[in-house]
């Protein structure tokens, strides 16, 4: 993404492409980096905690049965 918005910045600093185009490839990709991307750091620990609570209940207990 990071690399579709340079070339679009310099499509436009060039008059190159579709400008409208181009301008949307941009913000989005500021909208991304500035909105999405900071949440990244609250989910790394949960993502690499690993899986040992996961499977230390029983299917079945999770089901109710």
């Amino acid at each position: 993404m990071a690399r579709q918005a340079l070339a679009a910045q310099a499509g436009l600093d060039a008059g190159d492409g579709d400008a409208e185009v181009l301008a949307a490839k941009v913000v989005t990709a500021r909208f991304y980096v500035e909105q999405l991307l900071p949440a990244v750091a609250g989910l790394a620990q949960p993502v690499t905690a690993g899986y040992e609570d996961l499977f230390a209940v029983e299917p079945g207990a999770l089901a109710g049965s």
